[in-house]
């Protein structure tokens, strides 16, 4: 197993480089997107997860609710996280700068590209299911599964979605 951070696109693994390119990015206004690769290098499948709002790519794998689910994914796989833009570890957005699903797939697709994943599982858990199930419809070629946990196909409550929340609450 292996655990590195690096930023995507570049080839430096130094932790202090990195928060130097982080800090720099934000006086720039640049997007300096960073990714967490763990678990087995050449294991016989990648695991996608992008990290949920409530985290970030480092603060997830200390979570004692979360980590061992992460370690047991990483005994098999190789586990590769990213902070959509606006949480985590990614600069903030404002509102008016929202990606649109189209972007975040997009983001994905570089986090792919970046790590050399071609098709990987995609976990897709709370906030992030609707990117997953997003990805896997526009790209099934490039998804080798949908897995999905505490997720939500619709936001809002219609006649074929009665459980979601109303535009009220």
């Amino acid at each position: 197993a292996r655990d590195v951070i690096r930023p995507l696109g570049l080839e430096s693994s130094n932790l202090l480089d990195l928060v130097l390119r982080h800090l720099l990015g934000r006086v720039l206004g640049e997007q300096v997107r960073v990714v967490r690769e763990q678990g087995i290098p050449h294991g016989p499948i990648d695991v996608l997860m992008v990290s949920a709002a409530y985290s970030n790519i480092e603060l997830i794998w200390t979570l004692p609710s979360f980590s061992p689910f992460l370690e047991a994914l990483a005994s098999f796989a190789r586990v590769l996280c990213f902070d959509p833009r606006g949480s985590g570890l990614s600069d903030p957005l404002t509102v008016g700068r929202l990606p649109t699903l189209e972007t975040r797939v997009a983001d994905a697709l570089t986090v792919m590209e970046a790590t050399g994943s071609e098709r990987p599982a995609l976990f897709g858990m709370d906030s992030t299911g609707p990117l997953a199930m997003f990805f896997a419809a526009t790209y099934p070629d490039r998804a080798a599964a949908l897995v999905l946990f505490g997720t939500y196909a619709c936001g809002l409550r219609d006649d074929e979605y009665p459980w979601a929340w109303s535009v009220q609450e």
